[in-house]
């Protein structure tokens, strides 16, 4: 597999002059993907791993053995796998602070969303109570737009009646 991707990544460079981004990922993974893992390689693989046909002696107890750092050239290995998590624990860690930070800004953005839709109750706020949505059609929707608009209908009025009082006085 790891052949296969190297060769399709360089085939994609070298015909469109390019890297491969995230838009030309799935593509150019899935041709190596499907060159890689033939049917052929599969029945190869279960064969010599001993699971199928089933062998309990495929692997031997010596090939199951953790790998020791005294052996030569060994101890270099451990160091490198060691440095390779340590490096994984810290963009962990970076990741995780920059969720955090976009968690901050998105809860940020959401109070300042939520006090501009507060600040003036309009037909919308009372229609659509604490966020649910509800059906134009139903009985109790209509009946709740009926009252809201005699509500309305008579705080015209009382507004209208102090501006007649208002004249006459």
């Amino acid at each position: 597999m790891k052949e296969c991707w190297k060769q399709k990544i360089n085939l994609f460079e070298e015909e469109n002059k390019w890297g491969v981004g995230k838009e030309d990922f799935a593509k150019v993974f899935g041709k190596a993907f499907l060159e890689a893992f033939t049917l052929e390689m599969l029945h190869t693989t279960f064969e010599k791993t001993g699971v199928w046909p089933f062998n309990p002696y495929a692997i031997s107890a010596t090939q199951m053995q953790p790998m020791k750092s005294s052996e030569e050239g060994d101890g270099d290995v451990l160091r490198d796998a060691e440095k390779h998590v340590l490096m994984q624990e810290d963009v962990i860690k970076g990741q995780t602070a920059q969720l955090i930070i976009q968690n901050m800004t998105l809860c940020k953005l959401n109070e300042s969303l939520h006090i501009k839709e507060t600040r003036k109750q309009t037909d919308h706020t009372v229609l659509f109570e604490a966020g649910r949505g509800r059906h134009m059609t139903s009985d109790e929707t209509i009946r709740l737009k009926q009252q809201m608009e005699e509500a309305k209908k008579r705080k015209q009025d009382d507004k209208e009646q102090r501006k007649e009082q208002r004249e006459q006085t």
